[in-house]
């Protein structure tokens, strides 16, 4: 079940490791990239690795359920 407020937060979710932190970050900026300009994100090798990071990084945290698409 995903994280909703402050009582999952005081349950002790794990800390993100280092290189998801930097994934969901490269993530995020792309994502800003293309809203400031208009343009799609370019999906290329290294992005499709840090969503696939981000996912596995939510999932072990327990943030979002295995499998879960949305």
């Amino acid at each position: 079940m995903p994280a909703t407020g402050r009582r999952e937060l005081d349950e002790g979710y794990k800390p993100l490791a280092f290189e998801e932190l930097i994934a969901v970050y490269r993530v995020l900026r792309a994502l800003e990239i293309a809203a400031a300009t208009g343009r799609p994100v370019e999906l290329h090798r290294v992005l499709l690795e840090d969503l696939d990071r981000v996912r596995f990084a939510l999932t072990r945290i327990k943030f979002i359920a295995p499998g879960e698409t949305t």
